[in-house]
């Protein structure tokens, strides 16, 4: 079953990259505005992007993984009232035929 990704799912994982590439930016400004950068400070900022990036990519599996979790629990609410409806329906079905023209109450009366 494919998860389903929601529209807060969608802004989080935005929201992430955002910052991902915020703080790239920041790190970025902060070594040219003090001029060339060395190769040691250019390593330190590539190793804190990926840092940054295996977190995101982390949030967002773990963020698959509820929303796959989530849909699983509705799927089963979604059968459980299913059958509920179907156990509804043959009582119904049986009280008519003990006391016709009393089908559309019974069904209406257990909505509530």
């Amino acid at each position: 079953m494919k998860p389903t990704i929601t529209p807060f799912m969608k802004r989080a994982n935005t929201l992430a990259g955002v910052g991902v590439v915020a703080l790239s930016l920041m790190l970025t400004s902060t070594v040219f505005a003090q001029g060339e950068p060395t190769l040691e400070e250019l390593e330190e900022q590539v190793a804190q992007q990926r840092i940054a990036l295996e977190e995101a990519i982390t949030n967002r599996e773990a963020t698959a993984a509820k929303v796959a979790e989530v849909n699983a629990e509705l799927d089963k609410s979604k059968a459980e009232q299913e059958q509920i409806n179907e156990e509804l329906k043959t009582l119904c079905d049986e009280q008519e035929s003990l006391k016709p023209g009393s089908y559309d109450n019974c069904m209406t009366s257990s909505d509530s």
